[in-house]
């Protein structure tokens, strides 16, 4: 498991960065890691939002072709169960993109967009309750705190 998913808290915001070199693959470890980086965050009381984004590669080029017919395509989480999972969490769920995301990827972001508008949730700033679609935000500061939000581009 050379390259997966890192998680960084800042402040109350749980930033999961997939980090899978040349096009940031959602491989079996990658899935795995994600995974457990989205318990991990969800568990966490001091954690308000979660933050999937991609390294300077982009965001996601989706399923990992390599694993296609193997076992490891069927290996757990499959991309259905991280769907699932995505779709499970309480808290909100931004995807901050840059680049392109494609198949499998393109399923990550939709979800945190669809997440974004369960009744429960909703994204951009939790200080000043700037909310946005997040396939159109951008990083900037926030009116009321020092810390990053999103706002509408």
């Amino acid at each position: 498991m050379n390259h997966t998913v890192a998680y960084q808290r800042i402040d109350e915001v749980a930033v999961l960065t997939i980090d899978n070199p040349p096009v940031n693959t959602l491989s079996a470890d990658v899935r795995a890691r994600l995974a457990a980086l989205l318990q991990r965050a969800e568990e966490d009381p001091e954690v308000q939002a979660v933050v999937i984004t991609g390294s300077v590669h982009g965001f996601s080029g989706g399923a990992e072709v390599r694993e296609f017919n193997t076992p490891r395509q069927l290996q757990s989480p499959t991309l259905p169960e991280l769907n699932a999972a995505q779709d499970r969490i309480a808290k909100p769920l931004i995807a901050a993109i840059s680049g392109f995301a494609f198949g499998a990827g393109l399923e990550l972001l939709l979800l945190a967009i669809g997440a974004s508008h369960h009744p429960a949730r909703s994204s951009g700033c939790l200080k000043c309750a700037s909310v946005c679609f997040p396939a159109r935000a951008e990083r900037s500061a926030c009116r009321v705190s020092s810390r990053w939000t999103l706002r509408c581009g």
